[in-house]
């Protein structure tokens, strides 16, 4: 009887405790999984309370007040846009004039100096391409920032209509989602001329590196000119037949001038 005894209580522990032990990872497994749908399905339906919609669009109206007035300074991108224009007038002029391009047989003097002649424009241009590039990354983290903006309210109209909110606030968050319609327009059209510009300096740049690459190319054949004999060597000459002595005296007379002209320099 003892033996029985023994035996039956941890049985019945075991049966007890048993379905407790199997229930409790379902639950926790139920839990994870209910917390985890939860978790992924809370972004997409964000939304701002009711009691909240007043003071919230009040500083979104605040932000995009803050957008229109940098787009109407006068900053340095509305400077460079202006001026780029005068200055794409100087450098199609350049462009078509020969002494910014080398001509056939052009010194590495002469080829030199057209390469300076083009420097101050590069310069230029690669300063305004910094602006605009900058204003570009400006402008679109705006309006990348105003759509997320302008979807927030969007579901948050929803949700208020849903919730019978009353029609002053929906018409606030109507009011307030064509404004960030207009200022999307503004932002738009500012990068519209910002791109426009680089177009512009793109095509400066593509024109003078082409004028540049030219040069380079100049300055290989004037190279190989200097290297190259254009009349027969001094002791041939020297050595030559009667009929040709001529061009040894022509050889000494050059050295004779050219002592005489350091002489006097000296």
């Amino acid at each position: 009887m003892c033996a029985v005894r023994i035996i039956r209580i941890p049985l019945t522990i075991l049966l007890l405790v048993l379905p407790l032990s199997v229930a409790a990872p379902q639950a926790q497994s139920q839990q994870g999984q209910s917390g985890q749908d939860t978790t992924q399905a809370q972004p997409s339906q964000v939304v701002i309370p009711v009691a909240w919609i007043p003071q919230r669009a009040e500083a979104a109206r605040g932000d995009m007040r803050a957008i229109q007035e940098r787009l109407a300074r006068t900053d340095p991108v509305n400077t460079t846009v202006e001026a780029l224009q005068a200055f794409t007038e100087s450098l199609t002029s350049a462009l078509e004039d020969p002494a910014f391009r080398p001509g056939e047989g052009a010194s590495l003097r002469t080829l030199d100096g057209i390469r300076r002649r083009w420097r101050p424009f590069q310069v230029r241009l690669a300063g305004w391409k910094r602006t605009l590039d900058m204003e570009t990354e400006s402008v679109s983290a705006e309006r990348d920032s105003l759509l997320q903006t302008r979807r927030l309210w969007e579901r948050t109209r929803a949700s208020a209509v849903e919730e019978a909110a009353p029609e002053a606030l929906l018409d606030r968050i109507t009011s307030l989602l064509d404004e960030i319609d207009i200022v999307d327009l503004q932002l738009l059209e500012r990068l519209d001329r910002v791109l426009s510009a680089v177009d512009q300096v793109g095509w400066g740049q593509r024109s003078i590196d082409e004028i540049l690459t030219q040069v380079e190319s100049a300055e290989i054949a004037a190279r190989e000119r200097l290297l190259a004999p254009d009349s027969p060597p001094l002791w041939q000459a020297i050595l030559a037949p009667a009929d040709t002595l001529t061009l040894a005296g022509q050889v000494v007379a050059s050295w004779r001038e050219t002592w005489r002209e350091w002489s006097s320099y000296a």
